[in-house]
């Protein structure tokens, strides 16, 4: 079976970080997840 690649995007405040724990504690065996960057300066 061949993999994919996912990009995960959208505003700030929309889930991201939540939907990428999510899938780090699920039990798949076949997903690896990239580390996050952030590339916006910090206020």
């Amino acid at each position: 079976m061949q993999g994919a690649l996912i990009y995960l995007m959208g505003p700030s405040g929309a889930g991201k970080d939540s939907l990428l724990t999510a899938l780090r504690q699920s039990d798949a065996k076949n997903l690896l997840i990239a580390h996050r960057y952030i590339t916006r300066p910090v206020n």
